[in-house]
């Protein structure tokens, strides 16, 4: 990307830095024989007091003793394979720190991913050598494109959920940021409102070619506020907001720069990918209207990992009828079986039917019933206790699906879908149709929605935002 989300020249002299290191470990080691040197003296000193006494020691815990007993105690606690392990993890991981900063990469990575390298550094990491650091910064330069879209993707989803869609965001909408102060008035340093707000400055900042400042905007915020005595309200411009705070501790947000949000846009479109969840437009009003299968099935299958995930975090009682509707290979179908379940599937597509049977067959599982057709054009009949699905995303076709899928639910049923994060914050005519369909059945007091892990199809092929969606049909 060029753009100014591309990483800076990277060249510096790796085996200078190594050759550095190393001397660092070598010195560290002198030091520690001189400490071990320190230790067998101190030991010394301890045997003689254990002669003269004859062996009837005695610590004083005094505080005026306390300080010096400790330093006569630290020689014999003294350890030197943990010292030395300990200072050449100090070593590397503040080389890597410093490379990760010299290079701009740091830069690239939103809150989170930030958090996750400081807990990686913590813990065991590559040692500095000429060929780590080569092997890391290949992979890294390589992923830096990726690396930056997914953190925009995730603090602008994070400001906004609009932004887990692909549609353009309109500029002149406001974003409402709750709780970016406390009751005293003070910004939540430290806060994921404050945290959201630096990450997408510095993504702003990178599209405008521009070096990130972190701290700027927080630092305006806070001196707009000071003036006067209490709890403040304010309005400032920054280079790419114009904010208005309130006294309830929340804050609106305008974005000044159209041309940014449009960079903003572009970047989350290549970022998901070429599925376009809800392509179709306003469509039609009506929840379902059709049995058509959809023009483009868009086959992207459900990783076994995830499958398994729903599966296990939404269970139903054992021995359950189970309806599969879009079946694709058997994700669902497999754990589903494993879990004790009477399962029926339903795909479109007979190579896939064919490689259901085979899967069950391979896993030595007892088979469960694989229909082969239309799964629109079947009769309902409400017979099922649950339904885990992941239909066709493509021009909300998942509605049709999702609607006809509810039919075969016996009372008290659940329904268990993976969808397209439009499904949730769509507002064209026939998702606020959907959403009016669902209200009657959503048993989550509002939250029948719950985002899916990031990336969670990546293996498929599309980095598409999703969710799931939880619902279940009133008892008669």
């Amino acid at each position: 990307m060029a753009d100014g989300t591309t990483l800076p020249d990277m060249a510096f002299p790796i085996e200078r830095m190594v050759d550095q290191r190393d001397d660092a470990i070598t010195k560290f080691g002198e030091a520690i024989s001189l400490l071990v040197q320190a230790h067998d003296t101190a030991e010394e000193a301890m045997s003689l007091v254990r002669l003269a006494s004859y062996g009837h020691t005695h610590y004083d815990d005094r505080n005026n003793y306390r300080d010096s007993m400790e330093h006569v105690r630290a020689p014999n606690h003294f350890d030197r394979e943990l010292s030395s392990k300990a200072f050449r993890h100090y070593a590397d991981a503040s080389i890597w720190n410093g490379i990760f900063n010299r290079t701009g990469i740091l830069d690239m990575m939103d809150h989170t991913e930030k958090k996750k390298w400081r807990e990686q550094l913590s813990t065991e990491i590559a040692a500095i050598t000429v060929d780590n650091v080569e092997a890391t910064m290949t992979g890294v330069i390589s992923d830096a494109p990726l690396m930056f879209m997914r953190g925009l993707a995730t603090s602008f989803s994070k400001l906004d959920r609009r932004f887990k869609s692909h549609d353009v965001f309109k500029v002149k909408d406001r974003i409402i940021l709750t709780r970016l102060f406390n009751d005293w008035g003070y910004m939540n340093h430290g806060g994921f409102a404050e945290a959201t707000l630096t990450d997408v400055e510095r993504c702003f900042a990178k599209l405008d070619g521009q070096a990130p400042q972190p701290g700027d905007l927080r630092q305006a915020i806070d001196a707009s506020r000071e003036r006067g005595v209490g709890v403040q309200q304010s309005y400032l411009e920054t280079r790419y907001f114009r904010i208005r705070t309130f006294k309830n501790g929340n804050a609106h947000l305008w974005f000044t720069r159209p041309d940014l949000v449009k960079k903003v846009n572009l970047t989350l479109a290549e970022y998901y990918g070429e599925v376009l969840p809800d392509a179709a437009g306003n469509g039609s009003e009506t929840p379902s209207t059709s049995t058509e299968v959809a023009k483009d099935l868009q086959f992207y299958r459900t990783p076994d990992e995830l499958a398994q995930r729903i599966v296990d975090d939404y269970p139903v009682r054992e021995g359950s009828k189970i309806l599969e509707p879009s079946a694709g290979d058997g994700s669902f179908v497999i754990p589903l079986l494993k879990k004790g379940h009477i399962v029926e599937a339903v795909e479109y597509d007979p190579t896939r039917s064919s490689q259901i049977i085979a899967r069950m067959q391979a896993e030595g599982l007892k088979e469960a019933t694989v229909r082969t057709g239309n799964f629109l054009a079947m009769e309902p009949r409400e017979d099922f206790d649950a339904v885990y699905m992941n239909p066709p995303f493509y021009g909300t076709h998942w509605v049709d699906h999702v609607v006809h899928a509810m039919k075969f639910l016996a009372p008290g049923g659940h329904l268990f879908a993976i969808l397209p994060a439009t499904a949730e914050i769509g507002t064209s005519a026939r998702h606020k149709s959907f959403h009016q369909w669902m209200q009657p059945y959503d048993d989550w007091y509002g939250r029948a929605f719950s985002d899916l892990p990031a990336e969670s199809f990546a293996e498929s092929g599309t980095r598409v935002q999703t969710v799931l969606l939880r619902l279940r049909k009133p008892r008669a």
